[in-house]
């Protein structure tokens, strides 16, 4: 028999990184950021806060339309290779 133990597979720390941020955002994480933004009145990150929350269709693409397709394909790919 073969006593050797597997080594767990390798994981990118970058990528579970990636994934955490998009979950902090899924979750609400664009909301904390405005009230922050707005309560201490930092004024040069006033051009994020569009940014935070979802548009109403018109054809404008905010960075918030990305949050939950890189969370899913990241999702994806880990259970892909069993790492879920």
């Amino acid at each position: 028999m073969n006593d050797r133990k597997k080594d767990p597979p390798k994981q990118l720390l970058s990528l579970d990184a990636l994934r955490g941020f998009g979950m902090f955002f899924i979750i609400g994480g664009g909301v904390l950021i405005h009230k922050i933004i707005l309560r201490l009145n930092l004024t040069w990150l006033q051009w994020l806060i569009p940014q935070l929350h979802h548009p109403k269709f018109g054809g404008t693409v905010t960075a918030y339309d990305f949050i939950f397709p890189i969370v899913d394909k990241i999702t994806q790919s880990k259970e892909r290779r069993g790492h879920a």
